[in-house]
């Protein structure tokens, strides 16, 4: 192999590895990002349970009162 396809073929291999230098960082960002998307999704989550829970306790004092208007 003369010199100038060695040097043809390093710059070919520089190039493959920079590019998958570069998916390798935009999966680890991508990752990163679907991990904060799951812990939102989690709060969220928690927070609709939290608000259900208020809105049954909630519904349970208007039925409670509304029963005991009508007993008067």
């Amino acid at each position: 192999m003369n010199w100038q396809k060695k040097k043809e073929f390093l710059k070919g291999q520089l190039e493959m590895l920079a590019f998958f230098r570069e998916q390798t960082t935009r999966e680890r960002h991508l990752e990163n990002l679907i991990d904060k998307n799951i812990e939102m999704i989690k709060k969220c989550s928690y927070f609709m349970e939290r608000n259900a829970e208020s809105l049954e306790k909630l519904q349970h004092s208007i039925e409670t009162v509304v029963g005991e208007i009508e007993e008067l």
